[in-house]
């Protein structure tokens, strides 16, 4: 039964209310016809429950922006939304493409810090999030009285002579619901075993982020990523800043206790507005959970990354005994469940 407008509805009750399921949520598809998007083609999904969210195939099948009854909840940079055309892989460019937006996906055999590897040079964060889509398609599926939607599709990471990874990514709500589930199967379909990264790199802006918005997560330990804070973590608090120049760029780390069933989750909530966000995924898979703070006048965001790496690099990882590997024929299958709540519903 689909949970709608305060009521609960099988599918005949559906169709006899709604002639086309248009009306009131699924799948929309276009494509941007100017600025640096131009040509990029985008899938909306509604699902009804009052979250939308915009999926961009072009861009490694990443969510750009996203909003619950007309509240927005990620951060869009400077940048804006940019083509894989306008990628820029080195250092001091990366910005000039980087639109944020609520899941930037990093990786595959490559995250973090720029750095030579082997005699090839890493871009930040990798390259997943600039590959296009192939054999990709939005879909609307019943099963029984609960009907489905979603976009799925094929990343292929290929290089001649070296790496033959591919990514199967399934991104799935329900209607009525107000939840975001993303599905991957990462393979290597190479014959040599190939690092392996990965951080789903969540970012969250105004007015969802302001002023004590808080932060929640069940941390056995935590620590601060460089030396952003010459205190450490003795200066940590979950609450956030109101935009100041000298609030500093950190990134802490959380070691999240997970439940019976091997699952961690975080939730971040603002009481002024009404609204929480929440994650829940299998710490196995990513046991790592990164918090990025950037909260200065004009880059004011908020970043929650689930992670299998210390956002490093390859070359820090490997020198730490960190780096993954994923075998020639193997496949690894990664979850994240990301939900949106009114306060008072799932405190």
């Amino acid at each position: 039964m689909a949970k709608l407008y305060n009521q609960s509805l099988s599918k005949r009750d559906l169709f006899a209310r709604v002639s086309h399921l248009s009306q009131i949520s699924g799948p929309r598809s276009y494509t941007f016809n100017e600025g640096k998007a131009k040509g990029m083609t985008a899938v909306d999904i509604r699902t009804g429950g009052g979250l939308s969210y915009t999926v961009l195939p072009d861009r490694g099948l990443d969510i750009a922006w996203a909003e619950y009854r007309g509240i927005p909840l990620g951060y869009i940079s400077k940048s804006g939304l940019s083509s894989p055309q306008y990628y820029c892989p080195d250092k001091s460019t990366w910005g000039e493409s980087f639109t944020g937006g609520l899941l930037t996906t990093c990786g595959l055999m490559h995250a973090g810090n720029s750095c030579v590897y082997n005699g090839r040079k890493f871009s930040t964060h990798g390259n997943i999030s600039n590959i296009p889509a192939v054999d990709m398609g939005s879909f609307q599926e019943w099963e029984g009285d609960e009907m489905r939607m979603g976009v799925r599709g094929t990343l292929l990471n290929g290089h001649l002579y070296r790496e033959n990874l591919e990514m199967n990514r399934t991104l799935t709500s329900r209607l009525g619901e107000n939840i975001i589930r993303i599905h991957d199967v990462i393979t290597n379909n190479g014959f040599e075993r190939m690092p392996l990264m990965l951080i789903y790199h969540m970012n969250f802006g105004f007015p969802f982020v302001d002023k004590d918005t808080i932060l929640d997560v069940d941390a056995i330990s935590r620590k601060v990523a460089g030396k952003a804070l010459e205190t450490g973590i003795d200066t940590y608090i979950e609450m956030m800043n109101e935009p100041l120049a000298d609030n500093p760029d950190v990134t802490f780390f959380h070691d999240l206790r997970p439940d019976d069933q091997g699952m961690v989750r975080c939730q971040m909530m603002n009481k002024r507005i009404g609204l929480g966000i929440y994650m829940i995924w299998d710490k196995k898979e990513l046991w790592n959970f990164a918090e990025w703070r950037h909260l200065k006048p004009g880059d004011y965001v908020v970043g929650l990354e689930p992670c299998n790496n210390y956002i490093r690099g390859i070359l820090k990882e490997q020198e730490n005994g960190t780096l993954e590997y994923i075998e020639p024929g193997e496949s690894r299958i990664f979850d994240l469940e990301f939900g949106v709540f009114e306060l008072g519903e799932n405190e």
